[in-house]
Parts: structure tokens; sequence; C-alpha cells
């Protein structure tokens, strides 16, 4: 009998063992636990107990069993008890009739010494015969296309319910297979179950199909489940202080067009100045050692924080440049972080830094309340240093711009590449970003059916993202689930477009067909 009762729990070999440094003296255990014996044996039909008996070959101990031991389907809550060599389970719950049970132990069970462990499977059935229909699935990133590893995927018998009764759970490559299935309709829904409730909460990343499916011998479906992030509260994400005289603000919403008040004060639309649609940056004074309220009210939403301004230690306030590699026809930018009132020449230098030869025939004008731009015309391919000393800038009174120096390169025109896109075929409003190496460098709201051009690129190899903008807001959304939406589409395109200087390609994008 011992020898027939072998065969009692299928390892499942998804991970290697857990293993630690053995006593001195003795052989190193290299095994997890083996059972030895159970009771009824695994593969049962006819299942009509309400406990089951493993015996193992060694002591054992359990490793956070409530969290570790899961019955499939859910329906019964398992309760374990530890006697020697002998882990006792039961429930009090009946379970459902002509149904396949499996029963898994995710490293629950280690020996006393080396804590070497297993993940485990126990099958049984309650019916004449052992379920063996499958399902199998791919979970991928709504937003970014990647695999999502760790999700639950479960299936659900109706398309409100919040615990699955089958589930399983995603591999590196986002895949989720479940095994010993019932013939019937069931509802596919993937979540990260952030709270390891078992079942779907208000703050679960959620993925869902729309239709049932069936579960047929070893089914696997090619339509991935999209996982998207339940949309976060309307908040201010960002307030805080530039000195001398900014206000660094960002949400997780749009609040372009929206009213903006700092201490109960309207703020004007003069001393903003908007970076993207939910960032922003304030022309503002504050007092030090003082608080700010902040509120924003928007159409659509309203949030306040408060910001408690620090004592500054310097009165420098610093200029800085955020490229130093100069496209063709455009100026040289220098920012800081006040409104700047005017600019002292004499104490602005451009020169050649090769042999420190001056250059005078420069323009300049003030921009964007804070940017200086600097404008050579004979500036072609060089290098030129700009040196600026104290308070060439002039701004904030009791404030002194810092002393600053660096060199900046022009580049020549046939150093880029041009590319043209055709996406005539999406005749929806998009979001269309340009990639490379997986960063946006380009980014574009498009009405649809139009041929985009984007000139000094710099060489390299370019993909695509378009977001299908099915409401036209200009920014995507995630899905709801509570209401049965999806996301909006993005499409992915995994061919790139080799982009070499002084040349010029045309791409045409046809719309990625819905799965």
């Amino acid at each position: 009998m011992r020898l027939a009762f072998r065969f009692i729990v299928i390892a499942l070999l998804l991970a290697a063992c857990a293993q630690v440094k053995p006593l001195e003296g003795g052989p190193r255990d290299e095994a997890a636990p083996v059972p030895f014996g159970v009771y009824p044996p695994n593969g049962s039909t006819n299942f009509s107990g309400q406990a089951i008996a493993i015996t193992f070959d060694e002591y054992v101990k359990l490793n956070n069993p409530t969290q570790t031991i899961s019955i499939i389907p859910n329906d019964v809550k398992i309760k374990s008890e530890l006697k020697d060599k002998t882990l006792m389970l039961y429930w009090t719950e009946p379970l459902r009739e002509n149904t396949t049970y499996s029963i898994y132990f995710n490293k629950t069970l280690q020996d006393v010494n080396e804590a070497n462990d297993s993940i485990l499977q126990y099958v049984f059935s309650t019916g004449p015969y052992i379920d063996s229909l499958s399902y199998s699935t791919f979970v991928i990133d709504a937003l970014n296309g990647q695999p999502k590893k760790n999700c639950v995927v479960g299936l659900f018998e109706h398309p409100d319910s919040l615990q699955p009764l089958y589930f399983g759970l995603t591999d590196n490559n986002g895949q989720a297979t479940l095994n010993y299935l019932k013939e019937g309709n069931y509802y596919v829904r993937a979540f990260d179950d952030a709270s390891k409730r078992g079942k779907i909460t208000k703050n679960d990343g959620v993925a869902y199909k729309e239709e049932p499916v069936q579960p047929a011998v070893k089914l696997v479906d090619s339509a991935a489940l999209k996982l998207f992030k339940p949309l976060a509260k309307p908040k201010i994400t960002t307030f805080e202080y530039v000195a001398p005289r900014c206000l660094a603000i960002g949400a997780n919403r749009i609040v372009e067009n929206g009213k903006l008040y700092l201490n109960d004060t309207l703020i004007s639309q003069e001393n903003i100045k908007y970076y993207e649609k939910d960032s922003i940056l304030v022309f503002y004074r504050p007092q030090e050692n003082t608080s700010i309220r902040l509120q924003i009210a928007t159409d659509e939403w309203t949030d306040s924080t408060k910001l408690r301004v620090p004592k500054t230690k310097t009165k420098n306030s610093a200029v800085y440049s955020e490229h130093q590699n100069i496209f063709p026809n455009q100026p040289i930018v220098l920012t800081i972080f006040d409104k700047i009132d005017g600019v002292d020449t004499s104490k602005l230098v451009v020169y050649n830094p090769t042999d420190s030869t001056e250059i005078k025939n420069y323009n300049y004008q003030i921009a964007n309340n804070n940017e200086l731009h600097l404008v050579l015309p004979d500036f072609k391919g060089e290098r030129v240093k700009i040196t600026l000393q104290s308070g060439a800038i002039k701004a904030s009174q009791g404030w002194t711009q810092q002393e600053y120096s660096a060199v900046f390169t022009k580049r020549f025109e046939k150093e880029f590449g041009t590319l043209n896109v055709n996406i005539q075929h999406y005749t929806q409003p998009i979001i269309f970003e340009l990639l490379l190496a997986g960063k946006t460098v380009k980014k574009e709201m498009v009405a649809g059916d139009k041929k985009l051009q984007f000139t000094w690129l710099e060489p390299g190899e370019y993909s695509y993202r378009i977001t299908v903008d099915a409401n036209n807001n200009q920014r995507w959304d995630t899905g709801d689930f509570e209401q049965k939406i999806q996301p909006e589409e993005i499409h992915l395109y995994s061919t790139t477009t080799k982009v070499r200087a002084n040349w010029e390609v045309d791409v045409e994008l046809e719309p990625i067909e819905k799965k």
C-alpha cells in the first residue's frame, strides 16, 4: 500500500527549492519533503468527505498555510493542522456536485532542518470522473504592451462576480493555464490582487473579456487580456517652491483652462507657464517661513493642498539650459526660476572657445517670462561659449543671478534625418508618439486622415505608438471595470524604421486589427 500511495501528490516544477546552509557533520539534504501516504488517494472520484490526511517521509513545518494553501474552485475555506509527520486538511462547507477540485501547496511545506520546499497539487472529484478541460491566456499591460507576471487569472460564474471559481497565476511571459476545468461558460478576468484577498477589489488593476469563454482540451486563447489600473482620484501631485519666484505644480488631471488660487487669490494666466497640460510653473513670490494654500478648480475636478516655504540660505538664482546641442534654426535658451526684467549685455559674453574671439553679432529676446533666447546668425556647426557675470540677467530685487558658463554646439542640418509618416487610414482622433529607444521624442494630437513630417531627427531606430483617442480629450483613458468600459486602444508597432543622417524616409501605418 505504501508504494501505491507514492503517486498521491504531483510536484509542479514551477520554482526551484528554497534552501539554507546545512548543519555541520552530516550530508546535505537536497530534497523537499516527500509525501509518503494520503487518504483518500490523489485522483479520487465520488469524493464525499470533508478532510484529507497527508503523511510525509520526514518531519515538516508549515509556511503561512492560510496564504499558501488554496483550493480551486474556491468554494470552501481550508483549515490545516500538523500532527508529527501528518498534515490534516479539513473544511466545514459542502462541496458542489460533479466537480473536480485542485488543492495547491505553494511552498507551504518545508523540512525542519533544511527548509527545502516545493509547489504541490492534489486533485479529487465529487463526481464519477476528473474534469480534463483547460484554458490558457495571456495578460499584458494595457499601457505599454509588456507581459504582466504574477497576475491572477480567474474564471467567474457571473459577469459581476468578484471572486473567481477557478484561478491561476501568470508566469514571466504573462501566460496562465487553468487545468481540471468543468464544461461550461465562464467570464475571464485578470487582476493583480494588490490586497492579497483572492478577489477583485477597487484598487486592483483589472483586465477582462466581455464575452464568456468555454474551456476545451488544451484551449489557448491568443487574444491577450489588457490589464489597466483604475482611474485614480483627481489630485494635485506636485507642489514645490523653486527659489526665488516660482512654484512647480503638477496633477494627475489636466489643469489647463482651470482656475488656480494661491491663498484664495486667483492667479492670472500671464503668471502661469505650461510645460504640459498637467504640469505648470507659476511665477509667485512667497514670504519665507509662511504657508501657501493651493487650490485648483476645473469643470471636472477640484483639489487643494498646502506648502510651507523654507527660509532661503542664499540669494543666488541659478541659470540652466536644457540642451547644449542646438538644432538648426533654433536659439540658445537660458532659463531662470524668476521673471526676467531685462539683460545687461555688458555682463554677457559670447566667444569662440577655440581662439577666444568674441562674437558680438547676436540678438536676444525674452520669452515665456523666464527664458533668455540668444540667436547667432553665423553660428553653424561650430562651438561657442557663453559666460554670464553675476547680474547679467535682471530679475528679483534682492536676488543675484549666479555666474554661469557653458559651451554650446550648433549641429549641421546634414547630421539629421527626416521621417514622413502616413496615418491616413486612421479616421478617429489619435495621439501619435514617435519613440527612440523606448522613449517618446515626438508627440502629436491628430484628428486622423493626415500625413506627419518629423525633421531634425537623430539617426537611429524609431518605433511608433498610437493611442486611439475615442473621446478626443487628448489623453489616454484607462478602463472602468464596474462600468464595463475597456481602456482606450494603444497600437504598438513592433517594426522599426531606420532613420539615417541626411536621408528622408516615408512610412505608412495601418491600424492594428483588434483581436
